[in-house]
């Protein structure tokens, strides 16, 4: 839940503590009350629902004016009629009791099927095409109300995270703060993508070192830094590659190279989900790479909650289905 939301919620409970003139008289048995008595606009049937006799719910209702200075409920032709004070606190104390019953029921058992929950998940462009079409697919099959926000890979991931801004992020491991938890998702390996029929291959199905450096490289820099684990390869053969286009994405990379005689190395998932929306060629690289690990990362906060763990478990289910599996954690 986002922390604009749980401050919100806040606000509810604080309003609904202020409304009090004399808390001393007050316990939680009769916020309840209260809350029933200002729902059902009858002592008979909040005294049916919540298991006490009439006499009960009516005492209670005499210590909720006595402390409240207000009637809150009076006589009219149809019934009990709220006060304007009474109006003005039913809907907080409503929601400041669903926010309480929400706390104390955390380590209830996730119902995905009928949750109405939404997580939020920071990732690159990269996660989004190769993770969400398996996940959507899933929330369509096992939890239809569920609902997913995206968010960008920002810097105060530590930061997001503690204060419930994200839920989970997918990411390299590349930078990660060590006080995140983390599972692997893959180990994958890098490939080269050139459009179908380029005069690079001619019929081939490898490229020579010579020829991979001769070619007009495009290079994904999601921070605009120039350097990859490619040009590091390179350079440790004594060779270079000209970068002819640089872009901050990794989904437009696949299609600016199927309509150009430009040439791309990324991760093979990428590349394999791209290849079904484009004329891709994908080839071995024509020396050895380093692999580069995805995992997903969440906090400490959420690691025993059965709505999060249920989350990751939806994440590696679909990751699974995309990229290749994962070992350890």
């Amino acid at each position: 839940m986002a922390a604009s939301r749980r401050c919100e919620q806040c606000m509810h409970i604080m309003l609904c503590m202020s409304s009090f003139d004399d808390w001393s008289t007050v316990d939680p048995g009769h916020l309840v009350a209260l809350d029933l008595l200002l729902s059902t606009r009858s002592v008979t049937a909040a005294a049916r629902r919540l298991g006490i006799s009439q006499s009960a719910m009516s005492h209670r209702l005499r210590v909720l004016r006595d402390a409240l200075g207000d009637p809150l409920l009076v006589g009219s032709a149809r019934g009990l009629t709220r006060t304007p004070r009474a109006e003005a606190l039913a809907a907080p104390l409503a929601q400041a009791l669903a926010t309480l019953r929400a706390a104390m029921s955390t380590g209830a058992p996730f119902a995905p099927r009928t949750s109405t929950a939404t997580f939020t998940i920071a990732t690159t462009d990269y996660g989004e095409l190769v993770a969400l079409p398996a996940a959507l697919e899933r929330l369509r099959a096992d939890a239809p109300g569920v609902a997913l926000t995206i968010v960008p890979l920002g810097g105060e991931l530590v930061t997001a995270m503690a204060s419930g801004a994200v839920d989970v992020a997918i990411t390299a491991t590349r930078g990660l703060p060590p006080s995140l938890r983390q599972r692997t998702l893959a180990v994958e390996r890098f490939r080269v993508a050139l459009r179908r029929g380029h005069p690079a291959l001619r019929g081939r199905t490898r490229l020579s070192l010579a020829a991979y450096c001769g070619l007009d490289h495009l290079l994904v820099a999601p921070r605009g830094l120039p350097g990859s684990a490619v040009d590091e390869a390179l350079a440790a053969v004594g060779r270079t590659r000209r970068i002819a286009l640089r872009v901050p994405n990794f989904v437009s990379a696949p299609f600016l190279v199927a309509n150009s005689d430009l040439v791309t190395t990324l991760g093979e998932p990428l590349l394999r989900a791209a290849s079904r929306y484009a004329d891709l060629t994908v080839v071995a690289p024509p020396l050895p790479l380093p692999t580069s690990t995805i995992v997903m990362v969440w906090h400490e906060r959420t690691h025993r909650s059965p709505p999060h763990v249920w989350l990751r478990e939806l994440i590696v289910a679909a990751m699974t289905a995309s990229l290749r599996p994962a070992r350890g954690r």
